[in-house]
């Protein structure tokens, strides 16, 4: 699944028009947050299933995630959040460069 804060439509054009849609069963953005989506699609007939785990870019991510009891992994590569060395400090989180670090897209 794609979880994103952009708007659900245009990151679906994106992924799909990149030849990446077919890896997800679901493709979730704004207008609704990031905790709204995890709430609905986490919750008693949602797509989503637990155990989950979610790679994200950002403090928000991190929170999201962490409200929810989703595992979180920290992609470093693709983030505009500069202290995040500082604020990951306290916590148990994996952090990689990218998705490529974790996943073969065979």
């Amino acid at each position: 699944f794609v979880v994103s804060g952009g708007m659900q439509e245009e990151v679906r054009d994106v992924l799909e028009a990149r030849g990446l849609g077919r890896f997800f069963e679901g493709i979730f953005g704004s207008p609704d947050s990031k905790d709204q989506l995890f709430v609905r699609e986490l919750g008693d007939g949602g797509a989503m299933e637990r155990p989950a785990v979610y790679i994200g870019d950002s403090r928000y991510d991190h929170v999201a995630a962490s409200r929810q009891g989703i595992d979180f992994i920290f992609a470093s590569g693709w983030t505009e959040f500069s202290d995040w060395p500082d604020y990951f400090a306290d916590f148990d989180v994996t952090v990689v460069n990218s998705v490529a670090d974790i996943i073969r897209l065979d």
